[in-house]
C-alpha cells in the first residue's frame, strides 16, 4: 500500500519535473530497494510458498523494474558521465552483488557511450 504510494508520488514528480535528476536518482533507488526487500523476503520466508498477499516475482527481485527507471532516467537526463556515476552509487548503496547484473549494465552503458563520444 505505501509502496504503491510512494511509486505514485515519485512518478508524479517525475511528470512534473522530468529533467531533475534528483527525483530520477530517488525514483531509481526506490525500485532497487523494493527489489531487494523482496529478495530478503524470500530468503527469509520464502515468499511464494502459501504467503498470502505477497508474491514473489523473479524478475522484479533482479532489478527489472529498476532497469526500466534507468533507461528512462538516460533518456530524460541525457547519457553523461554524471548520470551513469549517480547510477552506480545507487546500485553501491545496496549489498555487493545484490544487483551485479544491473550494475555490469550500466557500466557497459557507459563505455559505450565513451566510444561513442570519441569516436565523434
Amino acid at each position: 500500500k505505501n509502496e504503491g504510494a510512494a511509486r505514485a508520488l515519485l512518478q508524479q514528480g517525475l511528470r512534473i519535473c522530468k529533467d531533475s535528476p534528483a527525483l530520477w536518482y530517488e525514483y531509481f533507488k526506490f525500485e532497487l530497494l523494493m527489489a531487494r526487500r523482496m529478495q530478503l523476503r524470500k530468503e527469509v520466508v520464502q515468499l511464494g510458498e502459501g504467503e498470502p498477499g505477497l508474491k514473489y516475482s523473479a524478475k522484479v527481485a533482479s532489478g527489472a523494474v529498476a532497469r526500466v527507471v534507468m533507461n528512462k532516467a538516460l533518456e530524460a537526463l541525457g547519457q553523461e558521465k554524471d548520470v551513469f556515476a549517480n547510477l552506480l552509487k545507487a546500485v553501491g548503496e545496496f549489498d555487493k552483488d545484490a544487483f551485479a547484473d544491473l550494475e555490469e549494465e550500466i557500466v557497459a552503458l557507459f563505455v559505450s557511450f565513451k566510444k561513442r563520444r570519441s569516436a565523434a
